[in-house]
């Protein structure tokens, strides 16, 4: 009985087994008699799915070459370069365009923020620096004289024949619209001071004029502070320097020139001892200053042009008037057909010599 019954399991082991060759794709797995007492034959371990002793689950290797390989479906295998972290920061988070270095240096950099329309020396095109005008009073041609020129450019220039043991008036030529004082010396001076018969010394101050100076930041009152400033400053180094005689000492201007020897004058009461005014509106006023100017000893020389257009009086009337009134010391005089840009070749060289003398005298 038991015979038959292993003989029966024998061979329903056999045609499950074809059965199952068949499904895998008619592959016959030789199988040796086994007894019910035996085991099965040791298999590989990656070829055991179970422990059960009759289910035995044998594929062979020639089983994969129609199927996914083992290393086609590992689990690393499935991570695709594509979605790696490492991927993806290189494609989409580093980006070239928002380095932080990069936007300093493309958008912020300081010396891009300084535009060249704002450099210093391109603002000063129309009207010279401090430093340029020094330049100018430096290099001023006072040729056949001896001159000094100060720190601050302002040129003086000595008689012939000066002696440092001797005391000298001195006069202060103050630059004319457009231009400086030393041209002012050798347009209308350098004659004058050739043959005058009395022996001075010539201040020349650095610095120019224009028509700004009379509207711009401060208007006209902070162009007449700042030359006021820096003539006080330099009198008081040039005046024991050069033995000026410091009772003695004038100014002489035309146009803004003598607008500004004007204020300069009534500014400052007791420091000049006359003043030469040429054709000049001489619009500053001060009536206590006037009164202050009153008690000294300075005096005025006027020479004007013609009248305004369709007018019957020049500007300097009114000044003449005033000194008139506050009776200080005065003469004047007009060539009434001159322009105002003439009247500088208009007057005679007796006239020169004339004013000259008196303001110094």
């Amino acid at each position: 009985m038991k015979r038959a019954i292993a003989s029966s399991l024998l061979v329903l082991g056999f045609v499950t087994g074809l059965s199952r060759a068949a499904l895998a794709q008619d592959y016959v797995v030789p199988i040796e008699p086994l007894s019910v007492e035996t085991a099965p034959t040791p298999a590989r371990a990656n070829q055991i799915v179970s422990e059960e002793p009759v289910r035995i689950n044998i594929m062979p290797e020639s089983f994969f070459s129609n199927t996914a390989r083992p290393e086609t479906v590992r689990p690393e295998s499935v991570r695709p370069e594509s979605v790696r972290p490492e991927t993806i920061r290189s494609e989409s988070v580093r980006s070239e365009s928002v380095r932080p270095e990069e936007v300093r240096s493309e958008s912020v950099r300081p010396e891009e923020v300084r535009p060249e329309e704002i450099r210093p020396e391109e603002l000063t095109q129309e009207e010279p620096t401090q430093e340029e005008s020094i330049s100018s009073a430096a290099a001023c041609d006072v040729s056949g004289f001896t001159k000094a020129t100060t720190r601050d450019g302002t040129t003086v220039v000595l008689p012939p024949g000066y002696d440092q043991r001797k005391t000298y008036p001195a006069l202060v030529l103050l630059p004319y619209t457009n231009s400086t004082s030393c041209r002012f010396f050798n347009w209308a001076f350098r004659e004058v001071y050739q043959q005058s018969q009395t022996p001075y010394i010539l201040i020349l101050p650095s610095g120019s004029a224009s028509r700004a100076d009379y509207s711009s930041e401060g208007g006209f009152e902070a162009t007449i502070e700042r030359f006021e400033t820096s003539i006080n400053r330099n009198l008081k180094t040039l005046i024991p320097q050069y033995k000026i005689d410091p009772e003695r000492v004038s100014l002489a201007g035309f146009s803004f020139g003598a607008d500004l020897g004007w204020a300069l004058s009534l500014r400052n009461p007791t420091t000049y001892h006359g003043v030469l005014l040429i054709d000049s509106l001489c619009s500053y006023r001060d009536s206590r200053k006037m009164r202050q100017l009153a008690q000294g000893d300075t005096r005025y020389f006027l020479i004007m042009g013609q009248k305004e257009a369709n007018e019957d009086y020049h500007p300097m009337d009114e000044v003449k008037g005033l000194l008139d009134q506050y009776q200080i010391a005065n003469m004047s005089t007009q060539f009434s057909e001159a322009s105002h840009s003439e009247v500088i070749e208009t007057i005679p060289m007796g006239t020169y010599q004339e004013a000259v003398e008196f303001i110094l005298d």
